[in-house]
C-alpha cells in the first residue's frame, strides 16, 4: 500500500556477487471519494435541505444544486423555491483533474389543492 505523497523504493540486483540498485519515487495522490446524504429527499416547496458531506480525501468542495445555485461550503443548506426535479452534484477536486463526483436527485412538489364540495350542504 502506498502512503499519500512521495514514496521512494529501492530495487537491488545481485548477480554473482555484483550488486547494483536503483531508486524509484512515486508521487501518490489519490482521487477524492465524494459523497453526501440529505435530511430530506423530497417534499413540497419551499423545501429546505441540509446536505451532509462525507467525502474522503477532498479539502475543497463545489456544489451545484441543479437550480442555478452553487456553494463552496462543506455542509451547505439550500432551499428550493419552485417545484421540479433537481440533480444535485458535489465535486471534490482532485490531483491533475481527477475529481471525485457524487450526484443525487431531489424532488420538489407542488402544494396539493383542497377543493371539496359537500352535497347536500345542509345536514339535519
Amino acid at each position: 500500500n502506498l502512503n499519500e505523497g512521495i514514496n521512494t523504493f529501492r530495487w537491488e540486483i545481485n548477480v554473482n556477487g555484483c550488486i547494483t540498485y536503483d531508486l524509484v519515487s512515486i508521487d501518490y495522490r489519490p482521487v477524492p471519494d465524494a459523497g453526501f446524504i440529505t435530511d430530506v429527499d423530497a417534499g413540497c416547496y419551499p423545501l429546505r435541505v441540509l446536505f451532509t458531506n462525507y467525502s474522503v480525501g477532498g479539502s475543497v468542495y463545489m456544489w451545484d444544486f441543479g437550480d442555478g445555485s452553487t456553494s463552496g461550503d462543506r455542509n451547505p443548506v439550500h432551499t428550493y423555491t419552485e417545484p421540479g426535479t433537481y440533480n444535485v452534484k458535489l465535486v471534490a477536486p482532485g490531483p491533475d483533474g481527477n475529481d471525485g463526483v457524487f450526484n443525487k436527485t431531489i424532488e420538489v412538489f407542488e402544494h396539493p389543492v383542497a377543493d371539496f364540495t359537500v352535497n347536500p350542504q345542509i345536514v339535519y
